[in-house]
């Protein structure tokens, strides 16, 4: 009988490194303060997640790390619920999303930099 041993991830974040709060989850658009690229992603964690993203060794977004940051919040939205949250982000990264995020952002062709 083989064994099976689990192994773990050096970098992975621990459920105590995360101020989540009940009920609060934030689907975001974080912006490259160098090159102006942009991200979307949703999170029950708003800060921890751009210190995931800001921080070096952490491999939890391979986009924000092939792009040069230091990454800020440009837009963020507060939902009740995953699927809401989950939802949204799927609508910012479609063609329409894009449109609004451009308006909303005043964004210059940064729509093609937003990760489908």
């Amino acid at each position: 009988m083989v064994e099976r041993v689990r192994l773990r991830r050096i970098n992975r974040p621990r459920p105590s490194d995360w101020k989540v709060e009940p009920g609060k989850f934030w689907v975001y658009v974080i912006r490259s303060e160098t090159t102006g690229r942009l991200y979307v992603g949703q999170t029950n964690d708003l800060g921890g997640r751009l210190r995931q993203h800001n921080e070096p060794d952490t491999n939890r977004s391979l986009y924000t790390k092939r792009s040069v940051g230091p990454w800020i919040v440009a837009h963020a939205e507060e939902l009740s619920s995953r699927q809401e949250a989950m939802a949204r982000e799927r609508f910012l990264k479609s063609g329409q999303g894009r449109e609004w995020l451009k308006e909303k952002l005043g964004a210059e062709d940064n729509d093609k930099h937003i990760p489908r």
